[in-house]
């Protein structure tokens, strides 16, 4: 994790790489209290969750996949800067039903899943993070 990425600064070269938290309304609501809080409730809803071992789904040369429970995160390494289109990428081995309804949680965006298939939309170098949106409900977190 770097400075400025918990409320979603892009960086740059200096000084654009150092730019001040207050001055974007750095008020708690931004990625790490996001993923704090699903970490919170996906403990709250298996209490397991916390020392179970995650699976990993899939890698290649820029992304990694894992589950976790009912969490789903993929990690990203392509950058902004390489202009690379958005791309799907399918998720086999996933712990989702099919028609079962997913949240993108840093995007809110929903997708439905497939059994044991994911479509995962990468971009920007952007991380996803999805869980069963029926688990969000009552949570707040994409204001479900």
């Amino acid at each position: 994790m770097y400075y400025g990425q918990e409320t979603y600064l892009t960086g740059g070269n200096d000084p654009d790489n150092r730019e001040a938290l207050w001055d974007y309304g750095y008020t708690g609501n931004n990625l790490i209290t996001t993923l704090n809080k699903l970490r919170q409730l996906a403990i709250s809803k298996d209490s397991t969750f916390a020392t179970t071992v995650s699976k990993y789904l899939y890698h290649d040369d820029y992304q990694l996949f894992y589950q976790k429970g009912q969490l789903l995160v993929g990690l990203n390494g392509q950058s902004k800067s390489r202009n690379i289109s958005p791309y799907e990428i399918t998720i086999e081995g996933s712990p989702y039903t099919a028609g079962q309804a997913l949240t993108e949680i840093l995007s809110c965006q929903s997708v439905t899943a497939a059994s044991g298939q994911v479509v995962v939309t990468m971009k920007d170098g952007a991380p996803v993070v999805f869980y069963p949106t029926s688990a969000l409900k009552g949570s707040g977190i994409c204001n479900l």
